[in-house]
Formats: C-alpha cells, structure tokens, sequence
C-alpha cells in the first residue's frame, strides 16, 4: 500500500478510537473512587486552533479499554477554552500510573469528526505527546505516574 493510503489508514484509526472514547455518558470514577479529595490532576492542552467550542478529556488508569472506553472504565471532563488553552481537571483521584486521551470539540457537537476519508477534522492528543505511527499509541507509550497531590501535565494538540 502506498505510504500516503497507509498515512490515511492510521489516521483513521486514531479517529474511529477518539470517536469511541468521545460517546462516554456516565464514567465511573478512576481508581474506584479510592482517591483522597485533595488529589489533582491537572491536563493543560495547547496549541489549540481556535476558541470555539471546548476540549474533551479522557483519563484512564489502566490499559485496559484504552484509548477507546468502549467499557466506559475512564473518566471524561469537558474544559473551556480560554486564550487558545484548555485546563481538563481531574479530582479525588488514587496514586497510580494513567494515561489521557484529548479532542478539541470544535463544533460542541460531542464527537470526533472526522471527513470522508476518515481524516481528522478536529484536534487530537495524548498525553507524553505519544505520537501516533499510523494508529493509536498503546497506553505505555502515553502513561505516565501520579503521586498524589496537585499535579499538572502539559500535552500539545495535533491537527
């Protein structure tokens, strides 16, 4: 297959996991809500294109459904953009190793558009800035340690 239709293949995807893990309801809480109150985690998005709309993020505590929650085992928060950044927080959540999935929902229609070739149409992004060889990085490539307390990533936007 030609590298441009293996590109638009991957890309795909990257796409159709973003799509799943966007069509979250009611998650339940990550860590099995064994997090102290004070525990924070902060997922600053940047690079952002534009205002409009807002930023989708995912966090999951395991490998386990990532990055598609198609079991609804993460938790998904919506952010406002402000200056072209996105601020998704996380709160009572247990020490451990997670990893996030992120979309910029342009339109606020609650989906990962993509077009016709399966393209993506809005901004993507995982945490580590784990890039994205033809299709979704694994949850290794995008994990990373939470100890407790505030703490604060900064994850860059692709588009």
């Amino acid at each position: 297959m030609p590298p441009v239709k293996l590109r638009r293949a991957g890309l795909a995807v990257i796409a159709m996991a973003l799509t799943i893990g966007a069509q979250v309801r009611v998650a339940r809480a990550v860590g099995g809500g064994t997090g102290n109150a004070q525990n924070r985690l902060l997922v600053r998005v940047v690079g952002l294109r534009s205002n409009k709309g807002d930023v989708r993020c995912t966090l999951f505590s395991s490998a386990e459904d990532f990055p598609s929650n198609d079991d609804q085992m993460a938790t998904t928060v919506t952010a406002p953009i402000i200056g072209q950044i996105a601020l998704c927080g996380f709160t009572a959540i247990a020490p451990g190793t997670y990893a996030v999935v992120f979309f910029h929902d342009e339109n606020s229609d609650g989906k990962f558009n993509r077009d016709w070739l399966g393209m993506p149409k809005e901004g993507y992004g995982f945490s580590n800035d784990a890039p994205t060889h033809w299709h979704a990085p694994n949850f290794d490539a995008a994990s990373f340690s939470f100890t407790g307390g505030i703490s604060e990533i900064l994850v860059h936007v692709r588009y």
